[in-house]
């Protein structure tokens, strides 16, 4: 990430010097061919106009690009800062995941537990009704065996 701030910075920089040296160049073009007025005047004098007018235009550039490279700056900074996030959001939500498919497991295992639990009731439920049923029968006989 770091080296691609410096990269861009470093980009900025010759960007920087070419729309110097075209602003140089249109400079020199305008004086020489649209503008009248200066044509009495010597080259040096035109020259030195020129650079003024460059110096001056290359202080703002600067200036605007100074800014723009503070804010490409802060705004990687702040990208650094988002992706940190972003990371730890990603480890919670694995962690998240691995906690519900660990949870899903336990359920499977419960319900497969508790069926087993229900037909061992069930079994258990249908002996005990039996044996109920053989307790009246058996009461039953006997008390018809007896009343005879």
């Amino acid at each position: 990430m770091k080296n691609q701030n410096v990269e861009h910075v470093d980009s900025l920089r010759m960007l920087n010097i070419h729309v110097c040296a075209l602003y140089t160049y249109y400079l020199l073009m305008f004086e020489a061919r649209i503008c009248p007025l200066n044509a009495g005047l010597s080259l040096d004098t035109r020259i030195e106009d020129v650079e003024e007018k460059f110096e001056s235009a290359h202080l703002h550039f600067l200036a605007g690009a100074e800014d723009r490279i503070k804010k490409t700056k802060d705004l990687a900074k702040k990208d650094e800062e988002y992706l940190k996030i972003i990371n730890i959001k990603e480890r919670s939500i694995d962690r998240l995941v691995n906690s519900i498919k660990h949870m899903e497991v336990r359920l499977k295992s419960k319900v497969a537990e508790g069926a087993s639990d229900t037909c061992k009731l069930k079994e258990e439920r249908d002996n005990i009704r039996l044996a109920i049923k053989h307790l009246k029968v058996g009461h039953f006989l006997s008390a018809f065996l007896n009343a005879q």
